[in-house]
């Protein structure tokens, strides 16, 4: 497969699905932290008028989360969950973005890791009646049948704001597979919270490294450092990284462009 088309799809193949699915879709997942109960429940949508969605030449479907405590496993309810609503919306022709703060962003990993094993390939219906907007357009299986309609998945961009790691399960949770092509990490040390605030763990020449910085120097004096990083600096400074990764098109789908959010 060419690292020149998304998720591994040929010019062809691209082609067909332009002419049967109309436009190519980006998918966005961000999880909050664990501010007010219930936990590990989906949120409202991002409002329509989110100025970096709207700027995107592709269709964005995002979805917003709570975090979930539990960080004992990968494959968690709350994981899952969101892993569904993913396959329900998930474009291969398009981007997958994960970001988390906090306990959010320990569950950002989790996820992650749990597309890695468990939907690590796309596998599309067959090709025969076009597909809307608003449909699935396969599903995620953990192998390939061979075929050219079994796509590898990868997750294009992860951004992570100052993760809360437990002590106990801190060497695995840190860990991002090398089904993310691209990750981002902001964290600090100064708040004595008894979690682990570190930089992530990645060991694949397959993902790329933008930023892994203690941002210790950049918190203002008198600020909570955890509720800065979180709420400020992460989400200001990762902005610019998602659009640009938003915006980015494979030479094969560059003619299929329309704006909005489904």
């Amino acid at each position: 497969m060419s690292v020149d088309f998304v998720n591994g799809i040929s010019p062809a193949l691209a082609a067909y699905l332009n002419t049967n699915w109309g436009c190519r879709q980006d998918t966005v997942v961000h999880i909050e932290g664990l501010e007010g109960p219930p936990h590990g429940i989906r949120l409202n949508d991002f409002p329509m008028d989110v100025p970096w969605a709207q700027r995107q030449k592709f269709y964005t479907n995002i979805s917003r989360w709570r975090a979930d405590p539990d960080g004992a496993t990968d494959g968690t309810k709350f994981v899952k969950e969101i892993m569904s609503w993913i396959e329900e919306h998930f474009d291969p022709r398009g981007r997958l973005v994960i970001t988390g703060k906090s306990t959010g962003g320990v569950n950002a990993l989790q996820l992650c890791r749990h597309i890695a094993r468990a939907g690590n390939f796309f596998k599309l219906p067959p090709l025969k009646d076009p597909i809307f907007d608003s449909e699935a357009k396969g599903q995620f299986v953990s192998s390939s049948d061979g075929t050219p309609f079994t796509l590898k998945v990868r997750i294009d961009l992860l951004c992570v704001f100052d993760a809360s790691f437990d002590t106990s399960g801190f060497t695995r949770q840190r860990t991002v597979p090398n089904a993310v092509r691209t990750y981002a990490n902001w964290f600090q040390t100064q708040d004595k919270d008894g979690q682990i605030h570190e930089t992530l763990n990645f060991d694949s020449s397959t993902t790329g490294k933008i930023m892994d910085q203690n941002v210790n120097g950049r918190i203002p004096p008198r600020t909570r450092g955890h509720v800065y990083v979180c709420k400020v600096l992460g989400p200001l400074e990762s902005t610019p990284i998602i659009e640009a990764d938003l915006s980015t098109a494979t030479p094969s789908l560059a003619a299929n462009t329309r704006g909005g959010a489904r």
